[in-house]
């Protein structure tokens, strides 16, 4: 009898032990399926992320321009309305224009993306804040916001903007909102005490360059004029200028003859004029022309020039033909202007042609010869 009861006090410990352990799974499972539920629910959980992004940071300064952006949990089809409200702490942001209407809104040149992510346009209904407190800008639109974009606006005062504090720090306690079924989206910016400006300087340095295209004009045997005949002109001579001058630049040009800039000849002591008229003119800029062709009673040398791009030939040098006649300038034993630019130039050029002209009783020689002096300079 005491070892059958013995066995029936084992038997029902067992039993204890074995619903307990039924038991202990039971809770197990429960444990392990809340927490697989808990983990699933968190890993498709999206969280709302915002920013704003204020157009000056300074100490003290006025933002007038900024951007917002808020990238939703979701496609938020019913939300109307987005809140910024401005930071707090350890000194408040304050709006100091509350007209709702001075607070303008653009969607124009947002950029494709930010942070990575594609922008989309929040166009604002009236194109402006829907009203404006000293803490908070309210905006209304209409269609939500767009899921796995950031919805974007530019905002843009024309009052006096929102006031940084005076001290330099990290401010928390604005928060972006959107509404009836979005979330809040706390931010913190910063103010700083020098300009978030970058002030880039560079100097160009001044440029100057000028060449001719030859140091010879060979007029070979010169004709003689008759009355009809034409005075020999030599091939041109290409003046090139290229400058960064801000006034452009002026060429002059001499001649360095030791005969009152004539040709001369030192072999048989013959002389073509400079100029016309028996024994030539003297330069005079206001009414620097002759006819070089039509003469008969006197030789004649002398030059004019033609431009390209921007330059302008000196009146005392400008060729025109009238009836027939080739008109030239005289030369000066001083130097005197011969074309010139007034803008910076880049591969500006002049021509530059002598003629000349014999009588029939001009000595004969190879040995007639002037040299003229051609320079240039940049007006800086």
């Amino acid at each position: 009898m005491k070892k059958n009861l013995l066995l029936s006090s084992k038997n029902l410990n067992a039993a204890k032990v074995k619903l307990t352990l039924r038991y202990l799974a039971v809770i197990a499972v429960v444990i392990f399926l809340l927490v697989s539920v808990n983990i699933q629910v968190h890993a498709t959980t999206q969280v709302p992320n915002a920013f704003v992004r204020f157009d000056v940071m300074t100490t003290g300064a006025a933002v007038k321009t900024g951007l917002v952006c808020y990238e939703p949990n979701g496609t938020e089809s019913s939300s109307t309305t987005l809140t910024l409200t401005l930071p707090t702490t350890p000194n408040a942001f304050v709006n100091g224009d509350t007209t709702a209407a001075n607070w303008t809104t653009s969607i124009t040149n947002l950029p494709s993306t930010i942070f990575g992510v594609s922008t989309t346009g929040v166009t604002i209904t009236g194109a402006h804040a829907s009203s404006a407190t000293s803490s908070t800008l309210v905006f209304t639109y209409t269609g939500g916001m767009t899921a796995s974009k950031e919805n974007c606006f530019y905002f843009s005062d024309s009052g006096a903007g929102i006031t940084l504090p005076a001290a330099a720090n990290n401010y928390t306690g604005g928060s972006i909102a959107t509404s009836p079924s979005g979330s809040t989206v706390g931010y913190a910016t910063a103010v700083i005490a020098s300009p978030g400006n970058i002030a880039v300087t560079a100097t160009v340095g001044p440029q100057f360059s000028f060449s001719l295209s030859g140091n010879t004009v060979a007029l070979g045997t010169i004709n003689v004029l008759t009355g009809s005949t034409n005075p020999t002109i030599g091939t041109a001579i290409t003046g090139t200028v290229s400058t960064n001058a801000a006034n452009g630049w002026t060429a002059w040009i001499q001649s360095l003859s030791s005969t009152a800039a004539h040709l001369g000849s030192a072999s048989s002591g013959g002389t073509i004029y400079n100029g016309a008229g028996g024994t030539g003119q003297a330069y005079n800029q206001g009414s620097n022309f002759f006819a070089c062709s039509n003469q008969s009673a006197s030789t004649c040398y002398g030059g004019y020039a033609t431009g390209t791009g921007g330059t302008t030939v000196d009146s005392g040098y400008t060729h025109s033909e009238a009836s027939g006649a080739y008109y030239a300038g005289t030369f000066s034993t001083s130097l005197v202007p011969l074309a010139a630019d007034l803008a910076p130039a880049s591969s500006d050029t002049f021509l530059l042609y002598v003629m000349a002209g014999a009588l029939v009783n001009t000595p004969a020689a190879t040995d007639y010869t002037d040299t003229l002096n051609v320079v240039a300079a940049g007006n800086f």
